[in-house]
């Protein structure tokens, strides 16, 4: 299968002289310089940094800068220190999609395994930044562009819940106060704005689509999909999510042609 998405590593980041990687044919980035990631704005890209950035500076901070000029961008944070996953919280909340220790060769290959998933089931990029752009920024919001960066595989919502270090009601609640559907709601709706994506991409066909995006194949799909449009007529929040953005509207209301 084709590759989507291109990988770009920071030049602080641990991973930077891996041996391994170098079959991804990464691009080295300085990420606390805009012109030297301004090639991330056309459609995003995998980054990988570090817990640090060129100055000492901790990556928390570029990460966020990342995140305001880049919703659509994956970012991996590596570190061969097992004391920094201390810092996955912070990382978490400033916008990061992973957090990977490497302390030998399995944990490379388990990095190599991870970027080569998401290179293959790009995220929404125009639905992030759609969503970046009229939803004020808050939590929820990044909890959200969260869910829509991060559905290329089956994910339940304990698993965001701990990535965020918050109790599941807690996030249900965060959420319905700033206006969006719940945890899974949101998930569905990422799923399938990774659906479109592929798309729009040239990925047309639903066997494809399914096996980037983790279905069973592509009657667990349509079956998906269908629950999506289901929650959509019966929740007023899903509804107004799905409605939000045309493609995704387009996609979950089409008739079925098979």
């Amino acid at each position: 299968m084709q590759a989507l998405l291109d990988v770009f590593v920071d030049k602080n980041s641990d991973v930077g002289d891996e041996a391994a990687l170098l079959a991804l044919r990464p691009q080295t980035v300085d990420v606390t310089r805009v012109q030297s990631v301004q090639r991330l704005r056309t459609s995003g890209g995998i980054v990988l940094v570090g817990t640090t950035v060129a100055s000492g500076d901790p990556s928390t901070q570029a990460i966020r800068e990342l995140r305001e000029h880049l919703p659509q961008a994956v970012v991996i944070v590596c570190s061969r220190r097992p004391g920094d996953r201390r810092l996955l919280t912070q990382v978490a909340r400033a916008g990061a999609d992973d957090f990977v220790t490497i302390e030998g060769a399995l944990d490379v290959e388990d990095l190599l395994k991870l970027v080569e998933l998401r290179r293959l089931a790009p995220p929404p990029a125009e639905e992030l930044r759609l969503l970046h752009e009229v939803r004020e920024a808050c939590w929820a919001r990044s909890a959200v562009e969260q869910c829509f960066r991060s559905a290329y595989c089956p994910r339940r919502v304990a698993e965001l819940a701990e990535w965020f270090r918050i109790a599941g009601r807690t996030f249900r609640e965060r959420l319905d106060k700033a206006g969006y559907p719940a945890p899974q709601h949101c998930l569905q709706c990422g799923r399938f704005l990774h659906v479109v994506e592929l798309i729009d991409r040239g990925v047309v066909s639903p066997t494809e689509q399914a096996l980037r995006l983790g279905f069973t194949d592509s009657t667990d799909l349509r079956k998906k999909k269908w629950q999506l449009r289901v929650s959509a007529r019966g929740n007023k929040l899903v509804n107004s999510l799905v409605n939000s953005f045309p493609r995704l509207n387009s996609l979950v209301n089409a008739r079925e042609r098979e």
